[in-house]
């Protein structure tokens, strides 16, 4: 019977270990989608972050930004917008009390100097031609370069503090329009989190795929292994974490499969005979 498998990419798909996707995940893949079933990459990049490597995967479809901008077969099914006011007012916020942020959109993202430097350094390390290509196009901009078009396509924010009493306030009072979560392990010692559109997250991406292709929850797979894969986890009928996932993540997971760096995903997929 077909299901409908939802692979995120950061820990679960690329393993950070080797800084590669393992050929094992790829044949997974690769075998399932000749066994009948539906592929989806579920992650919190947004599109403009995710490497020609995964377009080129066997899979159906893609859920971008944690599920605020989902396209099947390369047309666009959902795609969310980041409310302006509530957005000016997080980055006054966040500047006033020196939170580093970033708006993370579509085609470009726009970030803090804070969170520039953080991110450059975990995702580029030294590597120059990855340098270049993040900040050599359009892809990434510093925040004072932000304009109306930028917000337009913005679909959620990401914040880095140097202590939670910095953000608490934002966080508490948040508009109805939104919701957040705060990861475990962190980059360094601060606080990282992501505030996304309430009704737009990962979870609410396999409603939508479900209705587009008129399938049901109970044919439904999750494989994750962060906090923000949390909802998708326990929406679905199968949820897997990764054996290198939070253990926030582990205790909501009906299955927990080997580690990426040890062919995690192809061992799940085993496991669920879905291979």
């Amino acid at each position: 019977m077909k299901k409908y498998v939802f692979v995120d990419i950061d820990g679960t798909l690329y393993d950070f270990k080797n800084h590669c996707v393992p050929e094992s995940a790829k044949k997974a893949l690769k075998q399932a989608k000749e066994n009948g079933h539906e592929l989806f990459i579920c992650t919190g990049r947004v599109k403009a972050m995710v490497e020609s490597i995964y377009h080129a995967l066997p899979v159906s479809g893609f859920v971008y930004g944690c599920g605020s901008h989902i396209e099947v077969h390369h047309e666009i099914m959902y795609q969310a917008s980041f409310p302006k006011e509530e957005m000016k007012h997080l980055m006054d916020y966040f500047t006033e009390h020196r939170v580093g942020f970033s708006l993370e959109g579509v085609e470009t993202s726009y970030f803090s100097e804070k969170t520039l430097k953080m991110y450059m350094s975990y995702f580029c390390g030294s590597n120059p031609e990855m340098e270049e290509r993040f900040m050599g196009g359009k892809v990434i901009k510093k925040i004072s370069e932000l304009d109306d078009a930028g917000c337009d396509q913005v679909l959620k924010m990401s914040f880095q503090a140097d202590h939670m009493d910095d953000v608490r306030d934002a966080l508490d009072n948040l508009s109805d329009k939104l919701t957040y979560f705060i990861y475990s392990g962190t980059f360094n010692d601060s606080v990282q989190g992501e505030i996304l559109i309430k009704g737009s997250d990962k979870a609410d991406s396999i409603d939508r795929v479900l209705q587009y292709f008129n399938g049901t929850i109970e044919d439904t797979i999750a494989l994750g292994d962060s906090e923000n894969d949390i909802s998708m986890i326990q929406k679905a009928h199968c949820g897997v974490a990764m054996g290198n996932g939070c253990d926030a993540l582990k205790a909501e997971a009906d299955y927990i499969t080997s580690a990426v760096y040890e062919d995690g995903l192809y061992k799940a997929f085993e496991a669920l005979k879905l291979i």
